[in-house]
């Protein structure tokens, strides 16, 4: 598993974020490693405080690639996912460094107790087409491009695709 020590947080540039991660693509020095790719970072929040662990399982949003995507889609047209190996003072740096980059209606912490994050195609900068597939409150699905319905109890649920597929 990649360190993300062996890089500087210098070589990482905020891109956006979202209630639940903090995303930065990697800018530094030519590495095969890195080049091209995002890092999504969970954040801590007040209703969300840092989870307490030694070691963090894998996130949550590679087991659905890997289960449920990859049967629908072929993984060559899929953005490549891995974990990396995070380290607090690292991470600090990294919050430390973009801070005053990020909004402040956002600016909750980091998760500095989180030991991985996801590394990731960068589909912000490239030649791609990419659509989301995003499942609300976690049931089931409308198979529909932007489709919405809810169910029999109320739960509203929305399906988009994520397709990534090199332009020509």
């Amino acid at each position: 598993m990649d360190q993300l020590s062996r890089t500087l947080a210098s070589h990482w540039k905020y891109v956006s974020e979202g209630g639940a991660t903090i995303v930065f693509s990697y800018v530094g020095p030519p590495n095969p490693s890195y080049d091209g790719m995002v890092l999504r970072l969970r954040k801590a929040t007040s209703d969300r405080p840092s989870a307490v662990t030694v070691d963090d399982e894998d996130d949550p949003i590679i087991e659905f690639q890997t289960k449920c995507i990859e049967r629908l889609l072929p993984r060559e047209n899929l953005p490549r996912l891995r974990s990396v190996h995070l380290e607090r003072d690292w991470l600090e740096r990294l919050g430390e460094l973009h801070g005053n980059q990020r909004p402040e209606t956002r600016k909750d912490h980091i998760d500095l107790s989180r030991k991985k994050a996801v590394l990731a195609t960068d589909l912000v900068r490239g030649d791609w087409i990419a659509v989301e597939i995003k499942v609300g409150l976690c049931g089931l699905v409308v198979l529909s491009l932007n489709s919405c319905s809810s169910s029999q109890n109320g739960d509203f649920y929305r399906l988009r695709f994520i397709y990534r597929r090199r332009q020509r």
